[in-house]
């Protein structure tokens, strides 16, 4: 055993420049981990509250609160732990909290408590996080997709995520393919007379009117490079579909008219005709669960409907939803459901059930490698950390090379591809 001596915080600043949690534990030996809580930009209702005062000045005094309940709550619960056991620390942080979503003592709290504990029980161990994690040795790594373009602030793809995802199961070949499409697509928004900016999450910030030039624009950029739809790569699509419901149905802002179910439905099943189009993220809000279950139907075999805000990372509401025929994939970020345990659970049932599992990223990030290891240990198909840009988000890719080169050296003769790959 290796017991927590002691449990700190300080504020610190996000990549997207907000006050953000960052919770440090000192353990037995010199062990000593911190990692700072992610965010969002766009929140979910099922999504673990963020504990702060959002109006205080200065900026860093916002994480007051939160520092307040490490100091009050987490820390008097935790000193003495067994830092190495990951579970039994995040089951008393659920039970200090006493509720759902973290109301008490604040997700962004219980997240980097729970990650920081992660952390320093790697450390006690002498072992790589991912290991650490991983109830058993990983067998295959993660294949990172990438978030291309992003619609930027004020267009008429707000909120939209753009997606390449690689067919190769390398990690190396597919972060090579993500850096040589987005400098190809840098190209032709240039001669389009478009500047290039960087998004928040590492692509370009894009405003063409639309997603359908933007898609056309990715897959030109694409085959500048040699590849070939549906061969080398696939498309997908985070839709934020919570962010546009609306009484009068769906009002994106590019689409001239409100849109029902039925024509939203249809519109999709256009984009999958015409385009490499596999992956629809948040396609509708979480509670329209009759459009979920029709699109999934529809699009059998063609494309995933993947759960986001519709599962908020909670094993309990992936297990319902995949049961109820909504969806077959997830999206798991540990700050949506508050600890790291919690993650690995949703990953668990979703192998069980067959379905997609995918780690990402939040708008709002850092420099912890933490997911790319999450990602390894919880067996995920996907690894979303953003564009292969800003180091934010390239750090997570890098992670994930080593971890492969790491791993290939363990690697028994003949299990090679199985390393690599998994199930899609």
């Amino acid at each position: 055993m290796r017991a927590i001596r002691e449990v700190g915080a300080r504020a610190v600043f996000d990549s997207n420049g907000i006050p953000a949690i960052e919770v440090e534990i000192v353990a037995e030996g010199g062990v000593r981990a911190a990692e700072a809580a992610p965010r969002g930009s766009t929140t979910g209702e099922f999504e673990a509250y963020v504990l702060e005062d959002a109006a205080a000045l200065p900026t860093l005094a916002a994480v007051a609160p939160a520092l307040a309940s490490v100091a009050d709550l987490v820390r008097p619960a935790l000193i003495g732990r067994d830092v190495c056991d990951q579970r039994a620390v995040d089951t008393a942080l659920r039970e200090l909290d006493g509720g759902a979503w973290f109301r008490r003592i604040g997700g962004n709290v219980a997240v980097a408590t729970s990650m920081a504990v992660a952390r320093a029980g790697a450390l006690a161990t002498g072992r790589p996080l991912y290991r650490h994690l991983a109830a058993a040795r990983p067998s295959r790594l993660p294949v990172p997709m990438f978030n291309i373009a992003d619609g930027a602030v004020g267009s008429n793809t707000v909120y939209t995520e753009f997606l390449l995802l690689p067919t190769t199961r390398e990690p190396a070949a597919a972060l090579d393919q993500g850096v040589r499409v987005r400098a190809a697509l840098a190209a032709r928004l240039a001669g389009k007379g478009h500047r290039c900016s960087d998004s928040t999450q590492g692509g370009w910030s894009v405003d063409l009117g639309g997603c359908e030039p933007t898609m056309e624009l990715i897959v030109s950029a694409a085959e500048d490079c040699g590849l070939v739809g549906g061969r080398d790569f696939h498309l997908g699509l985070d839709l934020s579909g919570a962010e546009f419901a609306g009484p009068a149905g769906y009002v994106f802002p590019w689409s001239a008219n409100p849109l029902s179910t039925a024509d939203l439905a249809r519109r999709y099943l256009d984009w999958v005709r015409t385009y490499p189009l596999t992956f629809l993220e948040d396609a509708f809000a979480p509670t329209d669960e009759a459009a979920w279950r029709g699109l999934r139907e529809r699009l059998a075999g063609r494309a995933a409907v993947v759960g986001d805000d519709l599962f908020a990372s909670d094993a309990e509401r992936i297990d319902r939803g995949v049961a109820a025929g909504l969806a077959d994939g997830a999206l798991i970020k540990p700050n949506q459901v508050g600890t790291v345990t919690q993650a690995l659970d949703a990953l668990a049932l979703g192998a069980r059930h067959g379905i997609s599992t995918v780690v990402s990223q939040r708008s709002g990030e850092n420099a912890s490698d933490f997911i790319t290891h999450l990602a390894v240990a919880g067996g995920a198909d996907w690894l979303k950390a953003g564009g292969p840009a800003r180091m934010d988000r390239v750090a997570k890719f890098n992670e994930l090379l080593r971890i492969a080169e790491e791993l290939s050296r363990e690697q028994p003769a003949g299990e090679t591809e199985a390393a690599s790959g998994g199930r899609r």
